[in-house]
C-alpha cells in the first residue's frame, strides 16, 4: 500500500499523454489533411473570373462598375 498513489498517478499521466497524441493524431489524419485536400481541389479548379462573372450577372455587385 505504500506509494500507491504516487503510482496510480504516474500510469494515470502516462495513459493521459498517450492518449492526448492518439486523438490528436486521429484528428490530424481523419479530419485536417481531407479538409486541407478538399480545399486544395476545390482551388486546383476555381476561376475567380467565371465566378465575377456569374455573380454581376445575378446583380449582386451593383456596386462594382462593369
Amino acid at each position: 500500500m505504500r506509494n500507491l498513489w504516487a503510482k496510480q498517478m504516474k500510469l494515470q499521466i502516462v495513459t493521459g499523454f498517450i492518449a492526448t497524441f492518439a486523438l490528436g493524431y486521429a484528428l490530424k489524419v481523419f479530419y485536417s489533411d481531407p479538409r486541407k485536400k478538399a480545399y486544395d481541389d476545390f482551388y486546383r479548379t476555381y476561376d475567380d473570373d467565371k465566378q465575377l462573372k456569374i455573380m454581376e450577372d445575378a446583380g449582386l455587385l451593383q456596386s462594382c462598375p462593369k
